[in-house]
């Protein structure tokens, strides 16, 4: 539905009006719609249940953009009116939150520092109740940057929603428009701190010192970024946010990189050893070299000095008359590194660089021990070396024999590459430099005597299974003992201890009878040691792990530390441990947490205890912190216990602190071009006399605007041959014109080889934060190649090769994930006007030089012959069709070539891009059991919790662990990923089998493992009645006070689990039972409502882990009673209200599916028992307004699809809902196209009694009209399903669209541009389904509205042009699609951010943007012009009766 006085700022709400809002609410029954279980329309719709979004349940969902009023996270919002007014416009909007933030806060309070600027923002802006916590917790983490940000009260607008630049570019405030970086929000006002960043250079005269450009400098000078010279903050006038800038030091210009880079390849290539006399015959080389004739780049004393009269630096230098070549190329040894998770290989001879997988080097035994996953490189800093990067896959061991491929074409000599390297080296160990492996450690420190001793103690782990090596490979040996510091052992945990060493155990067990043992004596400590033993036989040193068996007077609650050893700046760290629940005893026993940071440390001072036990350190605390890339701090837990006696004094125990070390990690900065920067061939002499390179694209993603570091931008050129010079001469020097991220060079001052060849050119720019020698130093390049054709040739087709990831791609693809790419010609108007048939251009494309055939591409009917492709990713499914490799440098090129028209031959050219491939985690044990269940796979109801652990997996950055189930196919997350290795699971649908799995993830760049899995079995107690007994006793035990007590959200949440557990087996032993007894009050109806109760507690965190666990929680809740059924209904809208304004992303369709669809069961009760006062309850919520409900059903299938729809972590599910869709999808890598799926039972149209009761209600009338004709869907029966999808990449619908011209009618016919796409493809629609999922609603119409958000990318294009909205059908001829326009002639500007579409049939919708036609001459005699034509029946008017109801 078009959102009703939405803000500007979130466009992408895209939502279906189709007789839902003023009808649906009336059509189900006198009080309530009824609605079916979500689902996927695939899916039988097997239970018929209701998804009744009352006012109770769903009140508050919307965001404020979805509902005008509303607001995300504050209950209740506002609805719309019956008659609402018209929304305010975005300068009204803009102009009044600048006063309504001046007034209320920036010209208020006075800021001692930042940590007070943000404390005060915080206060202000969640007391507003205006803006979501996202939107607030932005601007704290901006004013966290630059103090300065809290006094611009337009950029803390900006912020929080309400003034975009677009919103605010023109309007009118207090005497002047819009000021993003003053004190009063208007431009007329004062500046807050600089706008110009020249006013803080050092410098007093701009000829010497600190510089920003060369221009700062003096004539004989340049300014030099290649050392950190500190950086100068100013504001942007377009956001009102800090920037930095990098400063430069102004430098001698024989200082230029260029040129020092020259200097140190004649010092290594042409040093005296190298040179030799090849005129007289005379071989003068050392042995096994042979004089040959000298490179023409070779050259010897090179010097350097600056013309006074030109100001530009030459170079002087001797000939080289020969040069010294190797006669034989070969490996001369090879040795484990110090981390062994490389082998470095010796050359005997300097080699050109490359990074390739292994296979293309090694033969087929060598390439087998190295692992799926090994790459091979040689890079500029060390050229006589070869390393050979391993993945934990690798089996290569010491004294084994590396052999290379007699036929590989890859490794080969630098300055002859010509010739190939050969032979074979056997590899030698690291020996004492070798890095010893870790051993880790994990467990309770505290383990508390039994608060029912007849119940005993609840098993404990310490868990090794931390422990690694640095080289990713298994562990050889697991070591463990008993420190002799501590008191000894009693036999019984000796016996434990030698059972994992003989049993080789991650885990040492401490169950029942062996903590009754070693219990008798109490407040004793005990010391469990650990040594790991790598597979080159280092040894780690011994670690320690104590813990205290305590008496109920002095226990504490038991608790896991649960840190991360790594973790991303931008990513900020939750501070988290699990606790035993046992350890708490009962409702009087309360326990606090503290979390500390050992000094020094600039984390968490003045910590208090408190009642959670997790803290979260969010990426604003870091940057107030001044924390930087490097940092290492120890964070310690202190647990206390504090017990309210009889007499209602308290008391308190505390525990010693449990302390562990994390590193905070600065982000990979991401080298990259924009798409504007020159790419493919020129003409030389031709229309183009220079090329720019623009690297601003580049970025950090723990510091998106650079405000806490500037980012450096150093620019180069190299030739394919590493050696030869780019520019003039061999003793020219040439740097063209450098301003920050822009390189402008002469087309002119590129060398020419004067062979008749094209000479090709790559320029590379390398991005640098930090300061070399520091830890924080960080570093990316990127290169874009040309191509000079040469003077007389025929017109290049020019082109660029674009990888299609979303906004801004990854330092990383991973290979396995679809790679899509797309190819552009910039210069088809040129080739058109040589005689070029563009639209019959021709594609091949080529990985690494390896042709692309459909075979490896994603799609059925995919051709590789196509503008745009999607790669098959490398996973099991397509091990042997991709063409992609694990892991590696890829070189992505495609070669166009377009036929002439009217003559023979064609115009060619071709692009290429790199990406940088990194592999998926792996499981590295050769069973491929990389999943475990401790102790255990089979166990006793009402037994149900499963320990189960991850174990060898090995990927190229630190792993976290997801777990869940596996029903029929799909997975069931039951706990999401964290760095924990170990999960406890609990089975909620009685006894039987069940499949569980884990997934191994990259912390950093998202790649998923193949999935592990492992069977396990719960048994049942006995018959059906024994069953429901044991049922009853567990519900009685569970206690949910002593849950909450715990403070851990984790543990109530898994209290849940257990009560449905008890209440399903009961339930479904009950069904079999007809002899059961009934019990009036059963213990398992009283659970579930108390852990409802305390599950939607839980989510006052408002923390995304707490949402998901929540959702988890209640996957199989069947509530029993109203209470139950609005309690269920609540956690899911406060769940989804916390994804939704916290933005989570990586969530997908199976994370929120199952739950959504309890909805249907909570609200089908809901509908039959809720009458008389259950409709207005004592929370004083409203059942009766049906216009109410139906909106807040919109609102919430709306935020459900906002979450779905947000870009998400690589792997996440993907669903399609249609077959032409579902190919999209699968070509789709931009964002995960996931759904939500509703299905509404209506009264059908054939019920004379339903239609009846609406007969005087007007605002239902149309729809009554509608199901009442016989040829209607919903006649016989009624099932309307909504579905939502969204594909963000139009480059997939290409082919559909590319005879746009003869599609959109009124196109100006000749127009310079093209129509294009300008927006994703929309599948946003009600649809009416038969009783198996098939759908009916094909020849009746669907009226909608849809509103389709406009690319940002294409919004600069849009002034002087008009949209069309195209609707794309699937071709059964092809599997390809067919475009129609529904509706034409939409203004748009380059102001639009969205358009609306009337539309009336199912499909995919999307946006082009085309240029009208001039408007005629006015007739004589006539002043008003004639409109522009329109193509005929193509605009499809809105029906009637679809706006809301007054």
């Amino acid at each position: 539905m078009v959102p009703m006085g939405a803000s500007n700022n979130q466009q992408a709400v895209l939502l279906a009006t189709l007789l839902l809002a003023p009808f649906l609410a009336h059509a189900a029954s006198d009080q309530y719609p009824v609605f079916s279980e979500i689902g996927l329309l695939s899916q039988a719709f097997e239970e018929q249940q209701q998804l009744l979004n009352d006012a109770d349940v769903f009140q508050g969902f919307a965001s404020r953009d979805l509902l005008q009023g509303g607001n995300t996270g504050t209950y209740p919002p506002t609805y719309p009116s019956p008659s609402p007014a018209p929304p305010a416009t975005p300068c009204e909007i803009c102009t009044a939150c600048v006063t309504k933030i001046r007034e209320g806060f920036t010209m208020k309070e006075d800021f001692a520092n930042k940590t007070d600027a943000v404390n005060k923002w915080n206060t202000y802006c969640g007391g507003l109740g205006d803006y979501s916590d996202a939107n607030c917790e932005e601007a704290a983490n901006k004013i966290s940057i630059s103090e300065d940000v809290a006094k611009r009260p337009a950029a803390l607008c900006r912020l929080v929603g309400d003034c975009g630049f677009g919103d605010a570019n023109g309007c009118d405030f207090e005497d002047g428009t819009i000021g993003f970086c003053t004190t009063t929000g208007a431009d007329t006002g004062a500046i807050v701190g600089r706008t110009n960043f020249t006013e803080g250079l050092d410098s007093t005269t701009p000829t010497s010192g600190d510089c920003l450009t060369s221009s700062n400098c003096n004539a004989t000078s340049f300014c030099d970024f290649s050392m950190d010279y500190g950086s100068i903050p100013a504001c942007d006038t377009e956001t009102g946010l800090d920037t930095t800038r990098a400063k430069g030091m102004c430098l001698d210009k024989c200082e230029l990189p260029a040129i020092q880079a020259e200097k140190e390849r004649v010092a290594l290539l042409f040093s005296s050893e190298d040179v030799c006399d090849n005129n007289d015959n005379a071989n003068n080389c050392t042995t096994g070299f042979q004089c040959g004739a000298a490179l023409t780049a070779c050259r010897t004393d090179l010097e350097c000095k600056v013309n006074t009269t030109t100001n530009e630096p030459e170079l002087t230098s001797n000939s080289c008359a020969g040069m010294c070549f190797r006669v034989s190329l070969e490996l001369d040894s090879a040795k484990f590194s110090d981390d062994a998770d490389a082998i470095m290989v010796g050359l005997n001879e300097l080699a050109s660089t490359f990074n390739v997988p292994c296979q293309s080097i090694f033969n087929s035994t060598t390439s087998e021990m190295l692992g799926s996953g090994a790459t091979c490189s040689v890079t500029e800093e060390d050229r006589k070396t070869l390393v050979i990067s391993l993945t934990g896959d690798a089996t290569v061991n010491v004294a084994d024999v590396l052999t290379l491929r007699s036929d590989q074409g890859v490794l080969e000599g630098y300055t002859n590459p010509e010739e190939k390297f050969t032979g074979s080296a056997t590899v030698a160990t690291c020996g004492s430099s070798c890095t010893p492996p870790t051993a880790r450690l994990f467990g309770p420190a505290t383990i508390r005597k039994p608060c029912i001793i007849a119940n005993g103690y609840k098993t404990n782990f310490i868990d090794s299974s931390n422990s690694f090596s640095a080289s990713g490979r298994g562990l050889k040996k697991r070591t463990w003992g008993h420190s002799t510091a501590c008191t000894t052992p009693p036999q019984e945990l000796l016996d434990e201890i030698t059972r994992a060493n003989d049993e080789s155990l991650e885990v040492l067990e401490l169950n029942n009878s062996t903590l009754s043992a070693i219990g008798d004596t109490s407040d004793v400590t005990y010391c469990i040691t650990l040594e790991v033993e790598s597979f080159l036989g280092v040894t780690s040193n011994t670690v320690e792990h104590r813990f205290t068996i305590q008496t109920a007077t002095s226990a504490t609650p038991s608790v896991n530390v649960l840190l991360p050893t790594s973790t991303l700046i931008s990513s900020g760290l939750t501070l988290s441990a699990s606790v035993d629940t046992s350890s708490v005893c009962d409702g009087n026993e309360v326990a606090q947490y503290k979390w500390d940071c050992e000094d020094p440390c600039p984390l968490l001072s003045g910590s208090q205890f408190s009642r959670s036990i997790v803290r979260d350190i969010s990426f604003s605390d870091l940057n107030l912190a001044g924390v930087g890339a490097g940092a290492k701090y120890t964070f310690q837990l202190t647990v206390s216990l504090v017990k309210t006696n009889s007499d209602g004094s308290t008391s308190e125990r505390e525990a010693d602190p449990v302390k562990q070390e994390v590193e905070f990690v600065g982000d990979p900065l991401v080298a990259r071009f924009t798409q504007d920067s020159a790419a493919g061939n020129y003409l030389r002499g031709g229309d183009t006399a220079s090329v720019t390179f623009d690297a601003s694209a580049s970025s950090d993603p723990s510091d998106p605007e650079n405000n806490v570091q500037p980012m450096r931008f150093t620019f180069s050129c190299q030739r394919p041959d590493g050696i030869s010079n780019c520019f003039d001469s061999i003793d020219g020097v040439y740097n063209g014109v450098i301003d920050g991220a822009m390189w402008t060079l002469d087309l002119n001052k590129f060398v020419s080889d004067n062979d008749g060849d094209a000479d090709t050119f790559i320029l590379r720019v390398e991005v640098a934060k930090g300061s070399q020698a520091g830890s924080d130093f960080r570093t990316a390049r990127a290169t874009r190649t040309i191509s000079l054709i040469p003077a007389g040739s025929q017109v290049p087709v020019r082109a660029r090769v674009d990888q299609l990831c979303g906004d801004v791609c990854p330092a990383a693809s991973i290979s396995s994930e679809p790679l899509s790419f797309s190819v552009a010609i910039e210069n088809s108007v040129a080739i058109g006007a040589e005689g070029g048939s563009v639209d019959q251009a021709e594609y091949s494309w080529y990985i690494n030089d390896e042709l692309v055939a459909d075979s490896h591409l994603l799609g059925d009917s995919a051709s590789a012959n196509s503008a745009s492709i999607t790669l098959k990713p490398l996973v099991p499914e397509y091990e042997e069709e991709t063409i992609l490799p694990r892991s590696g440098d890829l070189a992505v090129n495609c070669t166009v070539t377009i036929p002439k028209s009217d003559t023979e031959g064609s115009f060619s050219g071709s692009a290429v891009t790199p990406v940088n491939l990194e592999g998926a985690p792996i499981c590295v044990r050769s069973d491929g059991k990389c999943i475990n269940v401790v102790p255990d796979t089979n166990q006793t109801f009402p037994d149900i919790t499963f320990r189960v652990q991850a174990r060898a997996f090995s990927g190229a950055n630190a792993l976290n662990y997801e777990f869940g189930f596996v029903q029929d196919g799909e997975t069931q997350v039951a706990r999401v990923a964290d760095s924990s290795p170990s999960a406890d699971l609990d089975v909620q649908g009685g006894p039987g089998s069940y499949k569980v799995y884990v997934v191994a993830i990259d912390s950093r760049n998202g790649g998923r493992s193949a999935r592990a899995t492992i069977d396990i079995f719960l048994e049942s107690a006995g018959t059906a009645q024994q069953v429901e007994d044991a049922a009853e006793q567990g519900a009685q035990e569970l206690d949910f006070q002593v849950l909450v007590n715990t403070g851990s959200n984790a543990a109530v949440q898994a209290g849940m689990k257990k009560a449905n557990a008890f209440k399903n087996a009961k339930r479904n032993a009950g069904n079999s039972n007809s002899g059961r007894r009934l019990l009036a009050e059963p213990a398992t109806e009283a659970r579930t409502t108390e852990g409802l109760k305390a599950t939607l507690n839980t989510l006052t965190s408002n923390r995304v882990s707490d949402a998901l666990g929540a959702l988890s929680s209640i996957f199989e809740t069947t509530p029993s009673n109203v209470t139950q059924a609005e309690l269920l209904a609540k956690i899911v809208r406060d769940a989804m209200a916390i994804l939704d304004s916290k933005e989570a992303r990586g969530v997908g369709t199976n994370d929120v599916r199952l739950a959504l669809g309890r909805l249907g069961v909570a609200t089908d009760l809901l509908s039959e028992q809720c009458t008389g006062d259950c409709l207005e309850n004592s929370n004083g919520d409203n059942y009766r307004d049906h216009w109410e409900i139906a909106m807040m059903v919109e609102s919430t299938l709306a935020s459900a699809w906002e979450v779905l729809r947000r870009t998400a972590a690589a792997g996440v599910t993907t669903q399609a809902v249609s077959p032409a869709i579902a190919q999209a999808v699968s070509r789709n890598t931009i964002k995960a196209t996931s759904t939500a799926v509703v299905a509404f039972n209506v009264e059908n149209g054939n019920d004379q009694k339903a239609r009846a009761r609406f007969a005087n209600d007007e605002s239902a009338k149309a729809f009554v009209d509608y199901c009442g004709k016989s040829t209607s869907p919903c006649y016989e029966q009624g099932i309307l399903a909504l579905y939502l999808s969204y594909v963000t990449n139009p480059a997939i619908y290409t082919n559909a669209t590319k005879d746009v011209p003869d599609i959109v009618g009124s196109h100006s016919d000749p127009a310079s541009v093209q129509p294009a796409a300008i927006s994703g493809v929309m599948e946003v629609q009600f649809d009416f389904k038969q009783e198996d999922g098939d759908s009916v609603c094909t020849s009746d119409e669907c009226p909608m509205v849809l509103e389709i958000p406009i690319n940002t990318d294409s919004q600069s294009m849009l002034d002087g042009k008009k949209a069309a909205c195209v609707r794309l059908t699937g071709n059964a001829d092809n599997n390809g699609f067919i475009a129609e326009v529904v509706e034409a002639d939409k203004d748009v500007d380059s102001s639009s951010t969205s358009v609306q579409c009337t539309v009336s049939k199912l499909g995919q919708y999307i946006l082009l943007s085309y240029t009208p036609a001039p408007a005629p001459p006015p007739p004589p005699g006539s002043e008003e012009p004639s409109p522009s034509p329109s193509p005929p029946d193509q605009i499809i008017y809105p029906p009637p009766h679809t706006v809301p109801p007054p």
